[in-house]
Order: structure tokens, then C-alpha cells, then sequence
């Protein structure tokens, strides 16, 4: 997961949310993420 301290996985059964590839939805999201100079990759997720 990419939040901060964050260690799950798909592995642990948590269901993960790719980044969107709409650049409004995905700037949504990088703000709401809130970590200096962080931009998510191609494997970057957030569990839900």
C-alpha cells in the first residue's frame, strides 16, 4: 500500500485500488496522499 507505514497486501486479503489513469482523479488523489515530493509508479496501490 502506498500510504505512509502502511504494509498490507493483496497477499493479507486486503482489496487494493490501483491509481486512477484520469490525470484529474489521479492529482486528486497524489494531494490527498500528502507526502513531499511523492508520485506514484505503475505498481503503486492504496488498500482498501
Amino acid at each position: 500500500c502506498a500510504a505512509e507505514f502502511c504494509n498490507n497486501s493483496s497477499a493479507k486479503r486486503y482489496v487494493i485500488k490501483i491509481f486512477p489513469k484520469n490525470a484529474a482523479c489521479r492529482a486528486t488523489w497524489i494531494k490527498n496522499i500528502n507526502q513531499k515530493n511523492w508520485m506514484p509508479t505503475n505498481q503503486s496501490y492504496f488498500c482498501d
